[in-house]
């Protein structure tokens, strides 16, 4: 069970004799800068071969060869474009500790209970034991990490008996850790191995019987509780070169956390639990959804007997949209300094898949595409924070491999690719095929533009994301070069599959989506006018999309049939990342280019991994197909999701929670065609229901009740003012202004003017 407060996050088992609890803090990774790396240059090759070359020297020799026609040479010399591959330098995310709880004096149990509540962000452990004395006791175990207060606390406590339990904190083989207690307090001082990164923890335990130390464990005699308030600290800092807080003391910072714990522990149990349920609560409690679920049994036989019960079905698939919202609230506050990773925060080795690290050929921004739509953009800030940091070590990066040199007078822009760490990590990964990607950037920027879209927060998009967008587009503006009736990038390779080419569907409609998002914040600002006509002038020459022969998007410019290149049934569909997440094409204005998508659509197929049905559901929801979607929704139940509703890609990647979840906000509302849309991909099987909270590109905050597959009201509320669209494609509707001025459709949408704070009703 995951609980997290943005940075520091506890997992809990809930064995009753020998309980394991996993913690971990957000910014504690192996890899980097370190004394025994001087010339660590974020992996980034910046001397010459044997050759006397760099990668910009063989990036210009594919262009030529290219162009000469000589597509072997060019395939060849792309290996030429990667980055380090020494994983001691790329690093991992850690895992923080592990404690084992072990209560050596129960024999027997019953009415056991573990559970997660979703709103409160509480998890509790309950059960009656048998103890070997003969007496019968009741044991509760509750865990929670606070925001407001930056800690985690444990609290057990029994009923009917004497508490006695032990507990052994594990060794860290990755850490070098200094173990101290002092009454009722324990101090861990650890320093990564790898790289000399400190982490300081300080535990205070409050109880009413006796506590003891001995080396690594510490027991619990008598009593009738033990609580256990912890807070940490680390001296990671997201700051390009060095990476760590310049004036970081140890034992200032141990005194500074002892001082901390001891000012929770009087604030006790009960007010720490209700400052973090408060907290918790007003950012979950935003959204409710109703499909008609009820349920009685546990969460992990909803998993195994989904599809055997409609009620239980829509109980599964309520908990598990929740759960999406739940897990990015846990693991990306606001002031975190960074964002959720591939585990989120969770991870119990210290040799995770893919180092658990930042992965942005689809998996930090499926990471957030919810976050809009789910009304909770304060959890984005971390990851607007975070690419902002990648901007100064990717203009390195950019220089050395496409030749684009930045100056303290003139940033000309930044580049970084499919993976990266905390650490500036920007180069290509040491696999063309999979490592070199340049429109990583322009597709995570528009991550960060969507902020201003649903918020319409002028001062981030002023200060953090348009001076990003800007470099961007002006950086592409110099890469791109004419093939034919198109302008394009090289060397192009379409995530994780085909030919390397001159351009490619998925750089091109990224590339396209930067444009659009860089024009219209600019015209928003109302700066760079002289900037945006040749904007615009590039953007008409991308085309980026074609319709093959058998009437599919062409994933390169040279396919023909479907099939006829590239892997059948890939996981990734990145030539349709213009129908979602982008708005390069949609139903208003490219009819046929849906049409053409569908057909690619049913081409790659439903069966996948976790995170690529959470992307399907997201796409077959844009092109209004509401069964097909659920029909996905109903895979990944069966095929993507583990019996604790942790998305299935081994051991577990949280990028597929966070998709389903985008998608059934897509399949309910969607506002990306210039107007709001009301139930756009209702299925079959979500006959009646209601959902209150979503949130629409202008900052309009959506309620929608419907019975027997028909909207029966709606409620909106302007949150910013400004005029709406509303369109409802179920029959005629109408719609009331708090004056009283109703509204009626034509042709199935309503436009009308809001002022701030407005509440409209929308009825049938």
């Amino acid at each position: 069970m995951p609980l997290g407060n943005g940075t520091l996050g506890i997992s809990v088992l809930g064995d009753v004799k020998n309980d394991v609890i996993y913690f971990n803090n957000k910014n504690l990774w192996r890899g980097g800068p370190s004394k025994d790396r001087p010339d660590y240059v974020g992996g980034n090759t910046v001397t010459p071969d044997k050759n006397g070359k760099l990668p910009r020297d063989y990036y210009k020799e594919i262009y030529d060869a290219f162009k000469n026609g000589d597509d072997r040479k060019a395939h060849i010399l792309c290996e030429k474009l990667t980055g380090s591959d020494n994983t001691d330098e790329y690093g991992a995310y850690l895992c923080r500790g592990v404690i084992k709880v072990n209560f050596s004096n129960i024999f027997s149990y019953k009415n056991y209970r573990r559970e997660l509540d979703l709103r409160n962000a509480v998890c509790t452990v309950s059960y009656s034991a048998k103890l070997w004395n003969g007496k019968t006791v009741e044991d509760k175990r509750t865990f929670f990490a606070s925001y407001p207060d930056n800690c985690t606390v444990m609290n057990f406590t029994r009923e009917g008996g004497a508490l006695n339990f032990e507990f052994v904190i594990c060794k860290n083989k990755s850490l070098n850790s200094e173990i101290q207690y002092n009454d009722t307090v324990l101090t861990v001082k650890s320093k990564v191995q790898d790289n000399g990164l400190n982490c300081i923890s300080v535990t205070k335990i409050l109880t009413d019987g006796v506590i003891s130390f001995a080396g690594r464990k510490c027991k619990i005699s008598g009593g009738t509780f033990a609580t256990f308030i912890t807070a940490e600290e680390t001296d990671y800092l997201d700051e390009y070169p060095v990476y760590r807080k310049k004036d970081f003391n140890t034992e200032e910072t141990v005194n500074s956390l002892k001082t901390k714990v001891k000012q929770l522990s009087v604030k006790g149990v009960k007010e720490l639990s209700e400052t973090h349920k408060t907290d918790f609560s007003r950012i979950f409690d935003r959204v409710t959804l109703s499909l008609g679920g009820s349920s009685e049994i546990s969460a992990d036989k909803l998993i195994r007997n989904y599809g055997t019960n409609i009620e239980n079905d829509r109980k599964a698939e309520e908990l598990l949209y929740q759960f999406g919202r739940y897990l990015l609230i846990s693991s990306s506050r606001e002031t975190d300094i960074l964002p959720a990773n591939l585990q989120g925060i969770w991870n119990c080795t210290n040799a995770p898949k893919w180092s658990s690290d930042y992965h942005l050929n689809i998996n930090l921004q499926m990471n957030y595409w919810h976050a809009f739509s789910g009304n909770i953009a304060e959890c984005a800030i971390p990851l607007i924070r975070y690419i902002k940091s990648l901007v100064e070590p990717g203009r390195v990066t950019a220089e050395y491999y496409t030749n684009v040199k930045s100056s303290e007078n003139e940033k000309n822009g930044f580049l970084f690719h499919t993976q990266n760490t905390p650490f500036g990590w920007t180069c290509p990964g040491w696999v063309f095929d999979w490592g070199w990607s340049p429109a990583a950037v322009p597709w995570i920027l528009h991550n960060c533009y969507e902020h201003f879209e649903y918020t319409g927060d002028k001062e981030i998009l002023k200060n953090d994301v348009y001076p990003m967008l800007k470099e961007t587009a002006e950086y592409f503006s110099r890469l791109l070069v004419e093939n034919g009736d198109r302008l394009v990038t090289y060397p192009c390779f379409s995530p994780e599959h085909g030919p390397r080419t001159m351009g490619n569907t998925y750089e091109q409609a990224l590339i396209y989506q930067l444009y659009e998002d860089s024009i219209n914040s600019a015209k928003c600002l109302g700066v760079d006018e002289n900037l945006i006509d040749r904007w615009k002038d590039i953007q008409a020459k991308l085309k980026p999309y074609e319709i093959g022969d058998d009437g599919q998007i062409k994933e390169w410019y040279h396919e023909t049939t479907l099939g006829s290149i590239g892997e059948h049934h890939h996981r990734h569909m990145s030539h349709l990342l213009g129908l979602f997440p982008c708005n390069v094409m949609n139903k208003e204005k490219d009819p046929d280019l849906i049409d053409a998508a569908i057909i690619s659509m049913n081409h790659r197929g439903d069966k996948s991994t976790g995170w690529s049905m959470g992307q399907k559901i997201n796409s077959w929801a844009r092109v209004g197909d509401g069964n097909r979607a659920h029909k996905l929704i109903t895979d990944l139940f069966k095929n993507g999701i583990y019996l604790n509703f942790y998305d299935f890609h081994p051991p577990f990647q949280i990028d597929g929670n966070f998709g389903f979840t985008a998608g059934v906000n897509e399949m309910l509302m969607q506002s990306h065609c210039g107007y709001v849309e009301l139930l756009p991909a209702l299925p079959f099987a979500w006959q009646n229901g209601e959902v209150k909270g979503l949130v629409a590109r202008g900052n309009f905050e959506i309620s929608e009740k419907w019975e027997n597959g028909k909207l029966k009201y709606a409620e909106i509320f302007s949150n910013l003012g400004g005029d709406l669209t509303l369109a409802y494609f179920g029959g005629n509707f109408e719609a009331t202004l708090p004056d009283g001025k109703v509204y009626n459709s034509v042709n199935n949408k309503i436009v009308l003017p809001t002022n701030k704070g407005d509440k409209i009703t929308v009825t049938l």
